[in-house]
């Protein structure tokens, strides 16, 4: 046991052992005494107790917190003895004048190299078994730069910059690549790499500091000559020339400025310059103080070239004075902070609404939003664990940046340093579960399959009837029912099933998971609304088209309860739904006619007389004239047809919708939107069942974006222009010269029909599905995570990049092929 005793040096409180404190009092009053008669001795003498304190709080540690005998003997053999220093010195008196008392000559600054080589020889044996730590004592974040300049014997701040130049180079070359490998990479080192606290300073690394001495503004450019012992004046150079580079020069030095602390004290200097802290090399540079040096008069060119540095100096310096700088920071500081918390409070509450809309989803049975988001359906194989993580990746960042909100207003830390750290590691395990689970099971709708059933019919009677009934999935309606003519004796029904799945296999076992029935009673069909999912199945964005053929000459009746999953049969050849309940039907050679009803019959909807800006009111126009362009969005059905007449007819759930719905015609082009002051209730799932049918009879250009559905028929011509953007879903029916397509987001786009030539550019993860629109020359450009699948029979251009995927039918005799290192090209049956 032995007797402590608490002491002050340089303002840090130490406890050191009794002895200890003897030969430290001793080593101190020696220092006194030996420079007592320097100028500014107190300045002087404040430097060395300051690198005392740094070298004894170096020592200390967790498990010891007294200074001992033994420290205090490390201290002095690395500070260097007065006694030692002084029998040097007589011996290098002969050697060359120095000035030190008042200027008179007594030696030379050659004890610089005796003092340290003792020291730099203990470095070089050490550094043969360095090996790579976190440095705990000078960290920021986690301590990974710091150890890194340990290592690699450079000054801290100069890895820093390093980590924190990737974003720069981002933002100029390459976005988003270098910082996402910067950001991992130091995780994980943060993670696998040990810390110690013992990791002591290498004294003689230069450290960059601003050189208060030689500047012109701030000592940034002398401060980074003497780092790179450069001449000055060709830094000074460097920065001037910077202002003629977009400002990079004024910006790069305020940047430094900004960072680089200023040599303010002896010991800061001799650092600043690579020379260890000793008392002798502190005598060598008090001495070099007091010589006589050359004139330092500044040149014409030199004072030209520093001008602009020092306009900058003049201005900063009025502003600091006159106190608006302390009034700005203060004001940025206050509305950083309110925004923090903002933010903080936003994310705060979001996590809180996901939580509750997750257990809703995962605990109720009938969840429904819209037939786009079958919930119900969803759950049966989502992973009910990644809400944890998800609900996490919102609420730690709020916690966490409301914290650093209210330390900023209150100018002073409320987050200690280990729940900082708990905080970000459960942020980065939230995020790493998401980026695991989302993708793995985003995955599983890439690639879509279909298959095909035939049924065939015969009912031998003069009228049959088609009928439908109530029956399947409720909250995933994707069943359709065209009907067309053709040469035969037999009704015949083609069911395409299809699905999405991770591979064309899976996604074809995915479609035959669903089951739909057709019954039949005597001369009546009655078809299913929707088909209903297999007890063991999973949701794969599964679809049901079905096309009964009807024998020509062959009288029919359909059952207006068939209209939620008619398509393309009646607007095609000029009727509408209304005509269902009393009409008598046969196809001929023709197309579809009605035995007891006109086309286009008017009887069950006014026509408007409106202008053509007006609201539509859930009636049939026929104010619209001349168009041959067509933009449609938000979540619309549209049905667009070729016909001799220009007309649209919009059908809404009730009167408040309709008062909501736009159409606007603009020259030649036809518009059909919700009014802008409706956008914030789009979700109400009644716009679901909004109905556009339109018939024009030409079609160049058609743009469909947001959720809207569209299906398109009839129409033959020389070009046709369709663009996607959004989540739209398009079929189209035509026959074409030209077809040129622009598909983005997560467009989908059936075509069927044939055509000349074909040109798409998909991007984002757009889904174009054209096995059964023949063409003769096709050129495709495809893009992101899109999925292209076309039918060439002489040219076939494909450019595959990213995670796209082409597949075509056909043998085109030209093949101009190109895809990438995950992306692929290849030829199907």
């Amino acid at each position: 046991m032995k007797k402590t005793v608490s002491i002050h040096i340089s303002g840090i409180l130490f406890h050191i052992e009794e002895d200890g404190y003897d030969r430290l009092n001793d080593y101190l009053a020696s220092i006194h005494r030996y420079f007592a008669t320097y100028p500014d001795s107190k300045e002087i003498i404040s430097d060395i107790e300051s690198r005392m304190a740094e070298l004894f709080s170096a020592r200390l540690t967790p498990t010891n917190q007294v200074i001992s005998l033994h420290d205090v003997d490390q201290l002095i053999k690395k500070m260097g003895n007065v006694q030692d220093f002084q029998e040097m010195e007589s011996e290098l008196l002969e050697e060359g004048p120095m000035y030190g008392h008042g200027g008179e000559a007594h030696g030379t600054a050659t004890a610089y190299e005796q003092a340290t080589r003792t020291q730099t020889g203990t470095r070089q044996q050490t550094r043969t078994q360095r090996k790579f730590y976190r440095d705990l004592n000078r960290k920021v974040l986690g301590g990974v730069a710091s150890g890194l300049a340990h290592y690699f014997h450079m000054d801290t701040i100069w890895m820093r910059l390093l980590f924190l130049l990737p974003p720069f180079l981002d933002w100029m070359f390459l976005p988003g690549s270098l910082t996402s490998i910067t950001v991992i990479s130091y995780i994980v080192l943060w993670v696998v790499v040990p810390g110690r606290r013992d990791m002591y300073e290498d004294e003689k690394i230069k450290k960059l500091y601003r050189d208060p001495e030689n500047r012109a503004l701030g000592g940034v450019a002398s401060g980074i000559s003497h780092f790179f012992g450069v001449d000055m004046v060709i830094v000074r150079i460097l920065f001037v020339l910077g202002i003629f580079l977009g400002g990079a020069g004024i910006l790069v030095y305020l940047v430094l400025w900004a960072i680089m602390p200023e040599a303010r004290t002896l010991t800061e200097r001799m650092r600043m310059q690579g020379e260890p802290v000793t008392l002798d090399n502190i005598e060598a540079r008090i001495r070099e103080s007091f010589q006589p040096g050359p004139d330092g008069k500044e040149t014409v060119l030199m004072k030209i070239l520093l001008f602009p540095f020092r306009l900058i100096a003049t201005i900063f310096n009025s502003i600091s004075t006159s106190g608006i700088l302390q009034f700005l920071g203060d004001a940025i500081r206050v509305l950083t902070a309110v925004l923090l918390i903002f933010i903080g409070f936003v994310l705060i509450i979001s996590s809180l609404g996901l939580t509750s809309g997750l257990l809703t989803i995962f605990s109720m049975d009938g969840v429904f939003i819209n037939e786009e988001l079958p919930l119900d359906l969803l759950r049966r194989d989502f992973p009910t664990w990644v809400s944890f993580p998800a609900v996490l990746a919102l609420f730690v960042p709020g916690v966490a940046l409301g914290l650093s909100g209210l330390s900023l207003l209150a100018k002073r830390s409320l987050m200690k340093p280990i729940l900082g750290f708990t905080l970000f590691g459960i942020w980065i395990v939230s995020l790493v579960a998401l980026s695991i689970a989302v993708p793995t099971y985003l995955n599983q709708y890439r690639t879509r399959g279909e298959f095909e059933q035939v049924e065939t019919y015969h009912i031998p009677a003069r009228t049959i009837v088609l009928d439908a009934r109530e029956s399947g999935e409720a909250s995933w309606q994707k069943t359709e029912l065209k009907i067309s003519g053709y040469e035969g004796h037999d009704l015949r029904l083609v069911k395409r099933f299809s699905a999405r799945g991770l591979n064309r296999k899976s996604a074809v076992e995915n479609a035959s998971m669903i089951d739909h029935q057709v019954v039949r009673r005597d001369s009546t069909l009655i078809f299913d609304q929707n088909f209903e999912f297999q007890s063991d199945a999973l949701f794969r964005r599964q679809e049901l088209l079905m096309e009964l053929y009807v024998p020509y000459g062959q009288e029919f009746r359909m059952d207006p309860s068939l209209e939620p999953i008619l398509r393309s049969t009646l607007t095609p050849a000029g009727y509408n739904t209304s005509q269902l309940a009393t009409g008598r039907w046969v196809f001929t050679q023709d197309g579809l006619t009605c035995l007891n009803c006109e086309k286009n019959r008017a009887d069950d909807a006014t026509s408007a007389s409106s202008p053509a800006s007006d609201q539509v009111t859930g009636q049939v126009y026929d104010t619209y004239q001349d168009f041959h362009n067509i933009s449609v969005g938000d979540m619309f059905r549209v049905y667009i047809t070729q016909g001799d007449r220009y007309q649209v007819a919009v059908n809404a759930p009730n009167q408040d919708i309709s008062d909501n719905i736009h159409i606007n015609q603009q020259g030649n082009e036809l518009e059909i939107s919700l009014d802008n002051s409706d956008r914030w209730t789009r979700w109400r799932r009644d716009y679901d069942e909004i109905r556009v049918d339109i018939t024009t009879p030409r079609l160049e250009r058609l743009y469909l974006h947001g959720a809207c559905q569209a299906d398109v028929s009839g129409f033959t011509g020389d070009v046709l222009s369709l663009d996607m953007e959004g989540a739209p879903h398009a079929r189209v029916e035509a026959n074409l010269k030209r077809l040129t397509l622009d598909l983005s987001g997560a467009s989908e786009l059936e075509l069927i029909g044939t055509g000349d030539e074909l040109n798409a550019d998909l991007s984002g993860a757009a889904q174009l599905r054209a096995h059964r629109y023949e063409v003769s020359t096709a050129d495709l450009d495809v893009s992101g995570a899109s999925d292209a699948r076309v039918y060439a029979t002489r040219r076939l251009k494909a450019d595959a990049s990213g995670a796209s995927q082409i597949r075509y039918r056909g043998t085109p005799e030209d093949l101009d092929l190109d895809s990438g290192n995950i992306s692929s090209i290849k030829r199907e049956d």
